[in-house]
């Protein structure tokens, strides 16, 4: 039985709602899009190290900015036509992790095509992306779509090589480090409801063509974090 407590008022930009459900504590937030050339700012959410919880932030989404002239510069968070440089090195997951990033994968495909959509592509520059910012979280121990000097989710995704027309992203972290886990956040993210739906929006996007899954096993927090980076490109 869920008790439903707002956290802030629902609003493009601001968190959503918690559910609290038994012993389980999850922190969802409500989709967010950014003003054109802008990144999705989603404040950092802290939990307990010793919490037994699962949590997934707010789904983002992202579209560049209109094209500068060509005597303007360019503006914080616009996208380049074309990345000006090689990907951002980022280390690779484990076996293991790719194994429960795939189940995700294949999970977000199977729920497409049950809603009558096209799968999306496996992209490795968004994997690589949606890595970078895994390792941040749990570095920080600290679920958000941006902390504290990391690029926003746009300019990530560029760094790796990805020229995008449109991008989104979904996060989560459980304690439950397995794939029964990391499919626990995604069926979490599916069972959404309008209009606080970003993450399910995001799965069953109608614009992005491509995703890339991270999962992470923390074992210094006892976590497994997901990030899941699409985009249109």
């Amino acid at each position: 039985m869920f008790a439903l407590a707002a956290m802030a008022a629902f609003a493009v930009g601001a968190p959503g709602m918690a559910k609290r459900v038994a012993f389980v504590t999850t922190h969802v937030g409500g989709g967010q899009a950014a003003a054109p050339g802008q990144g999705a700012q989603a404040g950092p959410e802290r939990f307990p190290r010793d919490s037994r919880d699962l949590a997934i932030g707010a789904g983002v989404q992202q579209s560049p900015a209109p094209a500068a002239s060509p005597s303007a510069a360019a503006q914080p968070g616009q996208r380049p036509t074309s990345p000006s440089r090689a990907p951002t090195p980022v280390p690779g997951g484990s076996p293991a992790e790719q194994q429960i990033a795939q189940a995700v994968f294949q999970a977000i495909n199977d729920d497409r095509a049950a809603a009558g959509l096209p799968a999306l592509r496996w992209s490795a520059a968004l994997g690589r992306s949606a890595r970078q910012h895994d390792l941040a979280m749990a570095a920080a121990n600290t679920l958000s779509h941006q902390l504290p000097g990391e690029a926003g989710l746009g300019a990530r995704e560029t760094q790796q090589g990805v020229a995008w027309s449109w991008a989104g992203e979904n996060i989560g972290y459980t304690t439950n480090r397995t794939t029964a886990g990391a499919l626990g956040i995604h069926q979490l993210m599916m069972g959404e409801r309008p209009p606080d739906d970003g993450h399910r929006r995001n799965i069953l996007t109608s614009t992005g063509n491509q995703v890339g899954v991270d999962v992470l096993l923390d074992t210094a927090h006892g976590r497994l974090w997901l990030t899941e980076d699409f985009a249109k490109a």
